[in-house]
This record gives structure tokens, C-alpha cells and sequence, in this order.
């Protein structure tokens, strides 16, 4: 997956903070907080096996926005970037990563420590999109406009005329997901 990434984002060392939470009542939240800490991803104890798309989602977020507490809320082009990183088995593991087990509209996306990720239906269109072009033309693509496809200013539309695919119709619905 880094290998995929473009900037410094290709090369850029990753700590990987493995986290338990103490829960000593039945009433107590056992989500993990986002951190800040800059190219942490941070995980509980349950991060193997059917867990590691949401794995390869925290590594894909922190890769696109440097830290997992600016990655929140991703309905623009990091968003897409994220997602299309993360996704090695295109629609299946989208479905399964999305809280609503959906793959269009906005969504919640799970992520290793628990805090979640949202996307906007725009994203989840382009991402979509991405899935069906050639990985190979849409690496190359991805690579090359890193540095436009990582600030929080590039709408999910920017990134699909950017990576070649279909700009999704109707309204931006960042902010809804």
C-alpha cells in the first residue's frame, strides 16, 4: 500500500501503537480515541484476520492526512484516496468496511481503533469508480497527483477528474456522511 502512495507518503516510516482499554464497568465506552501522534496508526487487541481491511484503513488514512485525527471525517479527495489505498479486494471488502454494509450513499467506514471514518456519497461513487479501472493505470495516476489529491481542499470530484474516472453527479454531500 505505500508503495502506492505518492510523496513522501511512499517512503514515510510508520509506528504502529497497539492500545487496550481499561474498562472497568459495563457502562464504560471501549472505543479507542483517534490519536495525533504524526504516521501512528494506533490498533486494539483485535486487528487480524477479518480486521485487516479496517487495518489497512487506519494505514491508508494516516498515509493521506498524516495523522489519524485529521482523518475523521474524509469527504473530499483524501477520502477517495483512503479508501481506494486501503482496498485490495475492491467491492467486497468496501461493503464490508462500511458500517451500513452498503456500497453507495454516505457511510461510516471502520477503522482500527474504533473511532470510525466518515465518507460522503460522493466518495463512495468515485471509489467505486476507481475499483473498475485498471489498478495499475489508476497507481500511476494516484502517484502523480499525491500533492493534489492530499489537501482537504480537493473535492471527490477534483479526484475523479484527476485519476480519470467519472465525476459523480448532483450536490456535494460533504458533511452528510
Amino acid at each position: 500500500m505505500r508503495a502506492e502512495a505518492g510523496g513522501a507518503a511512499a517512503t514515510a516510516r510508520l509506528t504502529v501503537r497497539q492500545r487496550i482499554q481499561e474498562i472497568t464497568d459495563l457502562t464504560t465506552d471501549g472505543a479507542l480515541s483517534s490519536g495525533s501522534a504524526r504516521d501512528t496508526v494506533t490498533v486494539g487487541t483485535q486487528w487480524g484476520g477479518n480486521r485487516v481491511p479496517e487495518f489497512a484503513v487506519g494505514v491508508a488514512r494516516v498515509l493521506v492526512t498524516g495523522d489519524e485525527a485529521a482523518a475523521l471525517d474524509l469527504c473530499d479527495a483524501r477520502g477517495v484516496t483512503t479508501m481506494w489505498l486501503a482496498d485490495a479486494t475492491p467491492e467486497a471488502t468496501f461493503r464490508r468496511l462500511r458500517s451500513d454494509d452498503s456500497l453507495t450513499g454516505p457511510a461510516a467506514v471502520l477503522t482500527p481503533d474504533g473511532g470510525g471514518m466518515g465518507v460522503s456519497a460522493q466518495v463512495a461513487e468515485v471509489v467505486r469508480s476507481l475499483f473498475r479501472a485498471p489498478h495499475d493505470t489508476i497507481a500511476a495516476r494516484v502517484k502523480a497527483h499525491w500533492p493534489e489529491l492530499t489537501p482537504s481542499r480537493t473535492t471527490a470530484a477534483e479526484a475523479a477528474r484527476l485519476l480519470g474516472v467519472p465525476v459523480p453527479r448532483g450536490k456535494d454531500d460533504c458533511g452528510n456522511g
